[in-house]
């Protein structure tokens, strides 16, 4: 081969060409377009041998979701806290033929496995269950055209978070006020104030009930409070402060858990 002159023509066009030429470089083409490449082998004996190769990119994206609880008008993503139900969806790029997402060979894979019972024709589906805390997950897939000449492979790397509690003020009037978290201190003049609790990022267990789990109390006192709505009354009319905290558990996802604490600055009024 060092002795040989070789020529590599890329779509048609001979781009190098020499003596010893054994290797070279090119860039793919856009997704959806064949790349034909043609070797051309020429010994000092001048016998010739021809190679020709060629590939046909697919672009796919991997979007995931995990399910686990935003409140309402939440603008973000569902994130994956340990032990949550996420799901993976591969899109090819759809401009490149008519072929849909079903018209692929899927072949998934979790942290460099590949998972032969997620993987198949028209899988283009991966459910799984997060690992426990302080983990990172790598999902990749490789896709491939029925015939086997579109073809592409990519990853993503999936980050936990850890969940967390927001308290917002419930009006009697507006309903949650969603637009503003309560801080760590509230000044109240009223004699009753409803706190709305919303746990983020916990997975919806038991039919779709994520309010169990809940344990209130008030100045360090349990109070008997299942729902994650709870009114605070200052009857007596007077100033004083309280101490609101909530600790939320997964019911099955035990490695979910957060708690959060407001103190409840009361003036007569």
């Amino acid at each position: 081969m060092s002795r040989s002159t070789i020529a590599w023509a890329l779509n048609g066009r001979t781009v190098l060409s020499g003596v010893g030429e054994k290797s070279f470089s090119f860039k793919n083409g856009n997704s959806g377009q064949t790349t034909n490449l043609k070797i051309s082998i020429t010994t000092p004996e001048g016998d010739t041998v021809v190679k020709n190769q060629s590939w046909t990119p697919v672009g796919v994206n991997l979007l995931w979701e995990a399910n686990t609880y935003t409140p309402p008008f939440y603008k973000g993503k569902h994130l994956m806290s340990p032990q949550a139900d996420v799901r993976v969806i591969a899109v090819p790029d759809s401009s490149i033929n008519t072929l849909t997402a079903g018209n692929y060979v899927y072949n998934w894979k979790k942290d460099g496995y590949v998972l032969a019972d997620f993987s198949g024709y028209s899988k283009n589906i991966f459910n799984f269950t997060g690992p426990k805390p302080y983990a990172l997950l790598k999902i990749g897939v490789e896709i491939s055209g029925f015939n086997g000449t579109a073809r592409s492979e990519t990853s993503l790397n999936i980050m936990q978070t850890t969940p967390f509690i927001l308290f917002y003020e419930n009006n009697p009037l507006m309903g949650t006020l969603y637009n503003k978290a309560l801080g760590s201190n509230v000044v109240i003049t009223r004699k009753e104030f409803s706190v709305s609790a919303e746990p983020y990022f916990f997975s919806v267990e038991r039919s779709e009930n994520i309010y169990e789990g809940y344990e209130w109390s008030l100045n360090n006192k349990g109070v008997e409070n299942s729902s994650h709505l709870i009114t605070l009354r200052n009857n007596q009319n007077t100033s004083g402060v309280s101490k609101l905290a909530l600790s939320v558990r997964g019911i099955t996802k035990t490695f979910q858990n957060a708690s959060q604490a407001v103190m409840i600055n009361f003036k007569a009024e």
